[in-house]
């Protein structure tokens, strides 16, 4: 009995050691409340558009900032928006205010905020052949603010040299740093340079407010300083082989004077490796210091990945990331990482791109404060695949849990949560991330093809489902036939919910289109130009091999007829987006590239139910079999509306729901995309208290989200309790006596569990094992007969 003791006393000081680092992880969403379901695109000029920063007023208006091509040149852009999405008319920002008639390239990389929702600036113009970086003070209504420069604008060539300013950092004192890089001889070399407040150079900052690497081939793409008074930077080196790596420096903020550690004596610190170029984007600093970038690594063999990475305020690696800090996700052929930031609870996010067969698509990636996944992976093959996606209005935004795979040098593969959002048609970067005071994720970038394109502003919220709720509906997804809208999900429980569709067919003119088709049939045979036969000519004898009147004809009446529903029902998954397999027991054949999403797990029944042998004991290990990760339901056939019940899923799990409709024509269409996710379920410990809302009960749960749910392990646990706790939860209830034992042997894990939940950390290492002890010894031992 005392072994029992010392071991659970054990098991106390590893959960209270759990206590410093467990936190809870929101997964984000799409912004319904800002825009269309998230998205605002903005076209400006008559040619390529974009925004390259963006921040947010504490009122939550949105102001992003870029260019724009008028056709002959690109202009400085910059865009305010109220907080639902719609353009701010009051901000009157004029690009030709600033340049004058000279035409030439210029372009916003960063801007600043400040307290009087005035802004700054920071990037480059171009005029008569030399580029020169610039600084632009714009008021609260966007007009130039004269008193800062030369009348609202800063020009600066250090030396005469070409130059430009890719970030800006604002610092406590009101004095700016800008970032970026000159190019003597062509050859540019980082610089980072010291702003007063009214524009003018701050000398004490290196030499005449100019820090330059002289020693380093490459640019400064971000900057970021913490509360201690170091500086930071991030960007690109080149070593003697014209090869990039990363490039990190740290100085002083007030006199760029190198701190040390392991920065070298000019405060640099570059990463070179052989099998890949790499290059970082932007800085962030999370709260206990440390620096996480997200970058780009570019393989020899073509393409690019998602880089991320995060090192200590001295400089060295992460070695719980990797040996040298980096981590590079491969999301497909190609894609990269632009902009990074930090949420409150050191929830990290970067945003970009990532680009398959399919196009370019805009991608944020959430990870948590160590850089591991947040959420439940799934198994897709090549993340972020946007296969079988409908447009909704034009507009696809998918929200989820994929898993794009992660090579960390030295390390092991990890995975991080990918939102993607797109657009139908068209490509899609990421080029700046933020974060309100809220916690609402605002990404800017640019949408549109390779000769014209808009401004993207996509907003994400907090979105992890409660228990027991469902998301809210979006909009009905309309085709030529019918529109199928998905019913709002009511009755969730801890297996199941209740759901359906609405289905509703669309006014078409069968003889009108059979009359327009006809028109394009060859009626008689036809040669072609070079005396040939054509392709419109008409056998013979008539038969209707392809390109005759005859099978033209067919095609017209096959096309022009009205299809029935067939089959109507919902589809639910883990992953988003789930679609019908044709046959319960068949994969779908799209996505083609998962290797679950909409297929049966080996070890459930075609409908999704979980399989016979409740306990699994072959099996017991293979905690991925517990997990319903898909299933249909069919609920009849034709138009109107109709309801399905989803049963047999697991308990705290959030599923995708999507109605259907199976037509006879063989196509198969969707509604919107809803989720929800089942309540908890301490199956065992309710049966014993009586209870699911018992204050025991209740506790357990809590214990359970703090220090099981965060970690892999810890969910893998969980997983497994969920598989074999509902016949044993059975047998406690149906029998007072093996109730009465579970609550004797529950007594001592409640106890801590209160003690870890409702007590301060600090406070449990010191009291915590004495008042355990102390309870143990006075109400079991002594009364163990």
């Amino acid at each position: 009995m005392n072994r029992i003791f010392q071991s659970v006393i054990w098991a106390f000081f590893f959960l209270s050691w759990l206590a410093g680092t467990a936190a809870a992880q929101t997964l984000l969403v799409a912004n319904d409340q800002f825009g269309s379901g998230g998205l605002v695109l903005t076209d400006l000029g008559s040619g390529f558009d974009e925004a390259l920063a963006i921040a947010v007023l504490a009122d939550g208006r949105v102001v992003v900032a870029g260019s724009s091509d008028n056709g002959m040149d690109r202009d400085l852009a910059v865009v305010r928006y109220l907080p639902d999405g719609r353009i701010d008319s009051s901000f009157v920002f004029s690009a030709g205010s600033v340049i004058g008639a000279a035409l030439g390239d210029d372009v916003a990389r960063a801007l600043t905020l400040l307290e009087d929702d005035s802004l700054i600036l920071a990037g480059s113009i171009t005029e008569n052949g030399g580029t020169s970086a610039v600084l632009v003070k714009l008021l609260e209504n966007g007009q130039l603010d004269y008193r800062f420069g030369d009348q609202g604008v800063v020009v600066y060539r250090p030396a005469g040299d070409d130059a430009t300013f890719h970030d800006l950092h604002r610092l406590a004192d009101g004095t700016l740093i800008a970032a970026g890089a000159s190019a003597p001889a062509n050859e540019p070399s980082p610089i980072l340079v010291r702003f007063q407040a009214d524009g003018s150079i701050d000398p004490a900052f290196g030499r005449d407010g100019l820090e330059s690497f002289a020693q380093v081939r490459g640019e400064l793409y971000g900057v970021a300083a913490d509360a201690g008074g170091n500086l930071y930077g991030c960007g690109y080196s080149r070593d003697e082989n014209g090869r990039s790596g990363v490039l990190l420096v740290r100085l002083s903020a007030a006199s760029a004077a190198p701190i040390g550690g392991a920065f070298d004596e000019t405060g640099v610190v570059t990463l070179f490796h052989d099998d890949e170029e790499t290059i970082a984007h932007d800085i962030a600093i999370q709260e206990d210091g440390r620096l996480v970038i997200a970058g780009a690594a570019r393989p020899a063999a073509g393409g690019s990945s998602v880089l991320v990475g995060r090192f200590a305020p001295d400089g060295t690696p992460d070695r719980e990331v990797a040996d040298d800090g980096l981590l590079v996700y491969d999301l497909g052929p190609n894609s990269a990482a632009y902009g990074i930031a930090v949420l409150a609870d050191d929830t990290v996010l970067a945003a970009g791109y990532h680009q398959d067969e399919s196009g370019r698509d805009l991608i944020v990636l959430q990870f948590d404060a160590t850089l591991a996944p947040i959420g439940e992976p799934n198994t897709l093959d090549q993340a972020g695949s946007t296969s079988g996606a409908l447009a909704i209005s034009a507009l696809i935004v998918e929200d989820g849990a994929f898993s794009p795979s992660a090579v960390a040098v030295g390390g092991t593969s990890r995975q991080a949560t990918l939102l993607t959002t797109a657009v139908e048609g068209s490509d899609e970067t990421g080029l700046a991330i933020v974060v309100d005071s809220g916690g609402t994720v605002f990404a800017a970038g640019t949408s549109g093809g390779t000769e014209q394109s808009a401004i993207l502003v996509a907003s994400y919220a907090a979105g992890a489902v409660g228990p027991g709720k469902a998301a809210a509906a979006a909009t009905p997804v309309v085709s030529t036939f019918y529109a199928i809208e998905t019913v709002p999900i009511t009755a969730v429980t801890r297996v199941g919910a209740l759901t359906g569709g609405q289905i509703t067919a669309l006014a078409f003119d069968s003889q009108r289109c059979l009359s327009a088709c006809l028109e394009q049939c060859p009626d008689t045979a036809g040669v072609d130009d070079e005396g040939g036969a054509g392709e419109d000519q008409v056998p013979a004898d008539g038969d209707d091999t392809p390109g005759s009147a005859t099978t033209c004809q067919a095609s017209c009446t096959e096309q022009c007829t009205v299809p029935t529903v067939e089959k109507r029902g919902v589809v639910y998954a883990v992953d988003p987006l789930p679609t019908y397999a044709d046959g319960e027991s068949e994969e779908p054949a799209d996505p083609p590239d998962s290797d679950d999403a909409g297929g049966t797990t080996d070890d459930a029944d075609d409908d999704g139910a979980l399989p016979d042998n409740p306990f699994a004991i072959e099996n017991f290990f293979a905690f991925e079999e517990y997990l319903v990760k898909r299933g249909q339901t069919e609920d009849g056939s034709g138009a109107g509306s109709y309801t399905s019940r989803i049963e047999d899923v697991n308990p705290q799990t959030v599923y995708y729901v999507r109605a259907y409709a199976v037509l006879t024509d063989g196509s198969v269409i969707y509604g919107n995309q809803l989720n929800f996710r089942t309540d908890d379920a301490c199956f065992i410990a309710t049966a014993a208290f009586g209870s699911v809302d018992g204050f025991a009960v209740q506790t357990l749960r809590e214990f359970r989200d703090r220090y099981l749910q965060p970690y892999q392990w810890g969910r893998l646990l969980v997983s497994a309790y969920y598989r074999v706790s509902p016949p044993l939860a059975d047998l406690v209830e149906a029998h007072l006596p093996i109730r009465l034992a579970v609550l004797w042997l529950l007594v001592p894990v409640v106890a801590m569990a209160i003690l870890l939940v409702y007590i301060p950390t600090v406070l449990v290492f010191l009291p915590a094992p004495l008042l355990c002890w102390h309870f143990i010894n006075r109400y079991l031992v002594r009364n163990v007969p």
